[in-house]
């Protein structure tokens, strides 16, 4: 059997497997053609999701943020402090 043909079986096994609706649609997306959809990628986020964004777009225009270095000195000591 070709290496392709072994790849699609397991695909195959694989998607059998899945019991989750949600990731059974995602896998179908897929093998959707992705110049026929319309649908922006914002409108499949949940509400809660497009609050936080938006919030953080908004802290973020304020200068409400964080530098990275700053998180990584902050995650430093937090590991510091539990040895």
């Amino acid at each position: 059997m070709k290496t392709i043909d072994l790849k699609r079986q397991e695909i195959i096994q694989f998607i059998m497997q899945v019991k989750d609706e949600s990731l059974l649609d995602n896998i179908k997306s897929l093998f959707e053609p992705t110049q026929t959809s319309t649908k922006d990628w914002w409108d499949s986020l949940s509400v809660g999701d497009q609050k936080e964004i938006e919030l953080s777009i908004s802290e973020s225009e304020q200068g409400q943020t964080v530098t990275h270095s700053l998180v990584n000195q902050k995650i430093d000591r937090l590991v510091n402090a539990k040895r």
